[in-house]
């Protein structure tokens, strides 16, 4: 009989978030910010020769909540330009299934005011 981990989490069981965002294009993740929908990455997209920030969704784990999330941001990118809401840039699912989206990167402190 097979022993199992009692420690062992789903991320445990997940890859490895700067391997699936590599696969995407974004290399160089490191993390900025978390908070309860997800994780927000600082990544070098280098086919664009831009840094951006990619949001990595945890809460939409099923077909339904990614099409939800889907159709969400494709409302959100019809705003971009409005100087109160940050630019997405894309929005799609990792290899393994977890959606993100794609945004401007401001460095901390900075301000549009």
């Amino acid at each position: 009989m097979a022993e199992t981990d009692p420690g062992a989490t789903q991320r445990d069981q997940t890859p490895d978030i700067a391997t699936e965002l590599a696969a995407e294009g974004f290399e160089c993740a490191t993390e900025i910010g978390r908070g309860g929908f997800g994780v927000v990455y600082r990544c070098e997209e280098r086919t664009l020769d831009r840094v951006v920030a990619v949001k990595v969704l945890t809460t939409y784990h099923d077909s339904e909540g990614v099409a939800r999330f889907l159709r969400e941001q494709k409302a959100m990118g019809r705003l971009s330009g409005h100087p109160n809401i940050v630019t997405i840039y894309r929005v799609g699912t990792t290899g393994a299934g977890q959606p993100y989206l794609v945004m401007h990167y401001h460095e901390p402190g900075s301000s549009r005011h």
